[in-house]
């Protein structure tokens, strides 16, 4: 009886507990929102959020991106034109936060973390699924200085419909996906005629430690 009390504090127990510090992740909890605003969304639910990053002049910059995969292995999973502001900045600065409003369920998700470029073939992978017109769009547009004219952009897509017509549309090397891992997550959610709650999960020391904050 005694060794098998010394087996389970020795073994069950530690497994229990790893088990329960891997379920912390943010990941996890942040598919969980997205599923629960799904199921609220008559309209369709895309999983949009502002991504922020720090220029060369250290100001920050913010725009929208769309989430395109989340894990708990790989973070979160996003791309962009490598002539765009955010990819210049991860140059420099490679950390950036993500900002995402769920507006039927009221909660908000800041996630802050490491932004490394995926490997060529996920972005090729990514891009055999893009839609055609997507791929057009995205061709189209240099995402590098003023516009010359209102029109310049439909000329551009006028002439790629020609040149591809009756061919696939091969992956130009602008066109690049970048993983934020995230290493601290605040979850944020609005109760009505109560205080709202704010959840935090800081990774430290590769263990994710959940903790209530003050609202």
């Amino acid at each position: 009886m005694q060794r098998l009390i010394i087996a389970f504090f020795c073994f069950v127990l530690p497994l229990t507990t790893l088990c329960a510090q891997e379920n912390q992740n943010p990941i996890l909890k942040s598919k969980q929102w997205f599923e629960e605003e799904k199921q609220k969304s008559d309209r369709g639910f895309h999983r949009f959020a502002t991504l922020s990053t720090i220029g060369p002049d250290g100001r920050p910059y913010s725009r929208m991106i769309e989430i395109v995969g989340m894990s708990q292995k790989n973070g979160i999973l996003f791309f962009t034109h490598r002539s765009t502001n955010k990819a210049k900045h991860l140059l420099v600065n490679p950390y950036a936060a993500l900002n995402i409003w769920l507006p039927k369920t009221l909660r908000q998700i800041s996630i802050n973390g490491l932004v490394k470029e995926v490997p060529n073939d996920i972005a090729e992978s990514s891009w055999k699924r893009m839609p055609r017109f997507m791929k057009i769009t995205f061709l189209a547009s240099e995402h590098n200085g003023v516009l010359p004219s209102p029109d310049a952009l439909e000329e551009r897509k006028a002439k790629l419909e020609e040149v591809y017509k009756e061919s696939e549309i091969p992956m130009p090397e602008t066109f690049v996906g970048y993983r934020l891992t995230p290493d601290q997550a605040i979850f944020y959610e609005i109760k009505p005629r109560s205080f709202p709650e704010r959840e935090l999960a800081e990774l430290q020391e590769n263990q994710w430690i959940v903790s209530q904050l003050e609202p």
